[in-house]
């Protein structure tokens, strides 16, 4: 009814689980790492528990769309069967054909175990996903345990995979079940979103759904997650309902009292709850303190120098066209960079380390950022440095301004002179660069690894773009002309919801590589990846055949990309990272 009213081109609270509109949160993106280590590189349990509606569902959903073609899958939604059930099941999960009226499970073992030893004959491999898997009884999680004892002398024939709510781990942890929980080799719990990752989710769904300005207001947002406490579920139901009282008000926005009425109305317990007049709620307003400048020692911005060498990407003037684009000058040597130094850097956490332990290895390249420096930029130019607050009071780096797109520009090695009609990526295109502008997490941006502009609240509710020119795991260099800061990601938490714009730099031809593609530039392509991969071989065709579709499956997957063999924008954008091509500015520093 209110698609129409708002512009949706679908509704973008549906609470199927979509892969489509998942919004990856660090700790979403945290678990889909684990689940992908967990598959690939052990033979025993993967084990995912999360509350009800934080997406567990989804993200298997999303799992499923990434594994590659050579692997079967086996999904039981319902568990609550019995052992003889669930073992059927997944036979017909897996098209095998056995007796209807069967009633031994050795018959369906046999069937299952010759599969299963024909997949890994043909270099197939198997998985088994049960959903809901807090409803197995005891009889099933045994059956489900010798599954396992089907292997050849090296690996396991079936690997299973168990998502269920949090009871599912204190069912597993009971004497009775060691045996199972010994063979558990990686497991992750999904928490709630935060409310800065509550605000970007829905803002998220929304943009999928085809509609970009802003409907829900800051403070009603702000009701919203105190409602779901940053279970996406609820926060789909409530949406859903108060845009759908904002239609029949015929409202452009939504605010915080129609969140109200939307919870009163679907949740159950909401009124009494959360909106008992005898109980005062106080919403907490963005406060940010503003921390000393003495505590860091950030030398000029001139002096600091990008990790490359490499020169910076000039693009001529054409003396036919006004053009945006100017040549620019080149810069002399930097010092040594300088290292963050706040006060308020918080420690990693173990669950970090252990994502980034699962990462390293010696076929993955790593980005890896030990020093906080700055790419480079005008050695002319004498940076101030300032707080986060003064940042986002500048009113040189409103969202209306143009200064941080100039100085993204200038990390290009390109001058930025605005054209009326003409949008930062339209000049980008013409320098030959392309567009990023979306919405996710600093999990995106690591995975880019390029400077970028993205777009923060100040504490009265200003939109201000910003400037990270560089970032290492503790935090990150903003700036906005010639002022800058370093900051850790919990004092940016406080108000970016996600919004971002990069650049990259694709190849001349095209933009996505795939199977039966010919030409010089395929052949060029065939190189980078052999050099991501260290293959020393000495073919150089220019054809985009079966063996270099291969190549590029390994190098996704080891690089947890989706393995279709296709090169697209993310495929590239990596490439070029971690085989070091000239004129790219880089947020970190690259170990190969």
């Amino acid at each position: 009814m209110y698609k129409s009213y708002f512009g949706f081109d679908e509704a973008p609270f549906s609470i199927t689980p979509d892969p489509k509109f998942i919004y990856m949160s660090q700790r979403h993106e945290d678990a889909l790492a684990h689940l992908r280590y967990g598959l690939f590189e052990t033979n025993g349990f993967v084990l995912l528990t999360g509350e009800v509606g934080t997406g567990k569902t989804a993200l298997c959903r999303c799992l499923l769309e990434q594994l590659p073609k050579t692997i079967d899958i086996a999904f039981i939604l319902n568990p609550k069967q019995t052992a003889l059930e669930l073992v059927a099941n997944i036979c017909d999960e897996l098209h095998l054909q056995y007796p209807a009226e069967t009633a031994s499970i050795k018959v369906l073992i046999d069937l299952l175990n010759k599969k299963l030893l024909d997949n890994h004959s043909q270099g197939r491999r198997t998985i088994l996903i049960i959903d809901e898997a807090q409803n197995l009884s005891d009889e099933v999680l045994e059956q489900i345990r010798l599954l396992t004892n089907l292997e050849t002398s090296k690996r396991k024939l079936l690997q299973i995979l168990l998502v269920g709510q949090p009871e599912l781990q204190d069912m597993l942890a009971r004497p009775v079940m060691r045996q199972l929980t010994q063979r558990i080799t990686a497991r992750y719990h999904i928490a709630p979103l935060s409310q800065v990752e509550t605000a970007a989710y829905i803002r998220h769904r929304m943009w999928i759904a085809g509609v970009q300005r802003p409907i829900f207001s800051s403070p009603a947002i702000d009701k919203i997650y105190r409602l779901c406490n940053g279970t996406p579920r609820l926060i789909n139901i409530i949406c859903d309902r108060a845009l759908l009282g904002a239609y029949a008000k015929n409202a452009d926005t939504i605010d915080a009292k129609m969140v109200t009425q939307a919870a009163c109305e679907i949740l159950p317990n909401a009124k009494n709850s959360f909106f008992n007049p005898t109980r005062k709620i106080v919403a907490a307003g963005i406060i940010l303190t503003s921390f000393a400048v003495a505590a860091y020692t950030l030398p000029p911005w001139g002096q600091l120098e990008a990790p490359s060498s490499e020169e910076p990407h000039v693009i001529s003037k054409s003396a036919s066209t006004q053009s945006a684009i100017q040549p620019i000058t080149k810069e002399t040597t930097a010092p040594e960079p300088a290292t963050l130094q706040s006060a308020n850097v918080q420690p990693e956490t173990s669950e970090r380390e252990t994502i980034l332990s699962i990462r390293q290895n010696k076929h993955t390249p790593l980005i890896v950022a030990t020093a906080l420096t700055a790419v480079k930029t005008d050695k002319n130019r004498t940076y101030a440095t300032v707080t986060l607050k003064e940042l986002l009071d500048d009113s040189n780096c409103n969202s209306s301004s143009e200064t941080a797109v100039n100085d993204l520009f200038n990390l290009w090695g390109i001058t930025y002179q605005p054209e009326a009609g003409r949008t930062a990526c339209d000049m980008a295109n013409r320098a030959g660069l392309s567009c990023v502008q979306s919405q996710g997490t600093w999990n995106n941006l690591r995975r880019y690894n390029r400077p970028a502009i993205i777009e923060l609240q100040s504490s009265r509710g200003h939109w201000q773009h910003l400037l990270i020119s560089a970032l290492n795991e503790d935090g990150m260099l903003l700036s906005c002309g010639k002022k800058t800061t370093r900051i850790t990601f919990n004092e940016a938490d406080k108000h970016w919801f996600g919004e971002y714009l990069i650049f990259w730099q694709p190849p001349k031809r095209r933009m996505r590589f795939e199977r039966g593609n010919r030409g010089e530039d395929v052949r060029q392509f065939r190189n980078q990846i052999k050099t991501a991969l260290g293959i020393h071989d000495t073919k150089s065709s220019d054809i985009f055949d079966a063996s270099l579709e291969e190549q590029v499956m390994e190098f996704q997957r080891n690089n947890s990309l989706k393995a279709d063999g296709v090169a697209g924008k993310e495929t590239i954008i990596l490439l070029n990272t971690l085989t070091k091509k000239a004129g790219i500015p880089l947020l970190a520093a690259v170990e190969r």
